[in-house]
């Protein structure tokens, strides 16, 4: 039994380290335009499928309580799947960007959030992995796609929080400055 418990360790190291060596371009880049939306006064929309929500509302909470740092708070905003559409509609505005957690095939009400985000000019970030083809279907060039290489759930979400924890270092970074905890 330990031998399978290092195998799936294993392999989930074996993914970490693909990834820091694939994608770390790509992170930096969705660092940089998350940035550059928050200097602006812009604002982040969080959208998920219900796999995802938790790591999207942890994301929220952290960004927006700042119980771990005395930060001023930033305007991460997620969005309930089913009302997602009409949130945006109502509260998005050019300057905002709309960022996707998505861990599934599910498309539902995110087909409409997309064309709103279009119809306002949103720019989006989508934090995929190899089951969310649907989306990266519907992704416009000009979209920022970060795919996470695998189909195996918890791998996956375990992965989406890390890159989602690692951008919202480098925003802080940008904004703030190198901070006492930070290991930039």
């Amino acid at each position: 039994m330990p031998s399978h418990v290092n195998h799936y360790f294993g392999e989930a190291i074996q993914l970490q380290i693909q990834i820091a060596d694939q994608l770390a371009l790509r992170i930096s880049e969705a660092a940089d335009q998350l940035s550059d939306v928050l200097t602006q006064d812009g604002r982040i929309f969080l959208i998920s499928d219900p796999s995802t929500q938790h790591i999207l509302q942890h994301v929220a909470e952290t960004r927006l309580l700042r119980k771990d740092q005395p930060l001023p708070t930033l305007p991460f905003i997620p969005l309930p799947q089913f009302t997602a559409p009409a949130l945006l509609k109502s509260l998005g505005q050019t300057g905002d960007l709309l960022l996707i957690v998505q861990a599934t095939s599910e498309f539902g009400s995110l087909s409409q959030t997309l064309q709103i985000a279009r119809d306002l000019l949103l720019p989006i970030i989508a934090l995929t992995g190899q089951t969310s083809r649907l989306l990266s279907e519907h992704l416009r060039p000009e979209d920022l796609e970060i795919c996470i290489p695998t189909s195996h759930s918890a791998q996956l979400h375990s992965t989406q929080l890390m890159v989602l924890q690692c951008l919202c270092q480098q925003i802080d970074h940008k904004l703030f400055g190198a901070l006492p905890s930070d290991p930039l």
